[in-house]
């Protein structure tokens, strides 16, 4: 019996690198309804099998995206609390993949 084996090319391992990378968006500061719209602008503008990593202040803010996600059919891989300097106790790093 004979096996094959395939071996990836170049083109093959720069799509799974791309897909690997993440954008990033930072909504910190950001007003509603604002905040909500970037989040809608950055994962229409994304590929299925991308990453988009979002900083949101916790609180309101991290509802209202975290909701938005759900929305566009995102699916949250992640979330980190993330310490700041802004007088918040902390921030949100949420990371997503487009579906």
């Amino acid at each position: 019996m004979r096996q094959i084996c395939l071996i990836p090319t170049g083109k093959d391992i720069a799509a799974k690198i791309k897909k690997m990378e993440s954008k990033v968006l930072d909504v910190r500061w950001i007003f509603s309804p604002f905040d909500q719209i970037k989040v809608k602008l950055a994962l229409s503008e994304m590929e299925r099998g991308e990453f988009l990593e979002i900083f949101s202040e916790c609180g309101k803010q991290f509802q209202e995206v975290c909701d938005e996600i759900h929305k566009l059919s995102g699916k949250i891989e992640q979330i980190d609390k993330i310490t700041n300097h802004s007088g918040y106790p902390y921030d949100y790093r949420i990371r997503v993949l487009k579906q």
